[in-house]
């Protein structure tokens, strides 16, 4: 039985002991800036995630590629989770 698992929203597997993504076999490590599973953008030139671009204001975030409750913003202040940390995302996007 393959042990299942996500990667920037692509399914993956351990095959011989090495993640692989579910669809292509390719593995993970060799192809680490596929596009997202979820979004099917790539990766902005700065290392972000297509799906959040640069968000001003932010330290750190995470979309959740598909999975709501992974979602995350954090400022130097505060911090969001969630639908919540969602809804802050789409904001600043279209700041």
């Amino acid at each position: 039985m393959a042990i299942m698992n996500n990667y920037r929203g692509n399914k993956i597997k351990i095959k011989g002991g090495v993640f692989v993504y579910s669809d292509t076999k390719e593995s993970v490590e060799l192809f680490k800036d596929k596009n997202c599973g979820k979004c099917k953008q790539p990766r902005t030139k700065e290392g972000h995630d297509g799906c959040l671009g640069t968000l001003k204001y932010v330290m750190n975030a995470y979309c959740g590629h598909g999975k709501t409750n992974e979602a995350y913003v954090q400022s130097l202040k505060i911090h969001f989770i969630g639908v919540f940390a969602l809804i802050i995302i789409n904001i600043l996007k279209h700041k």
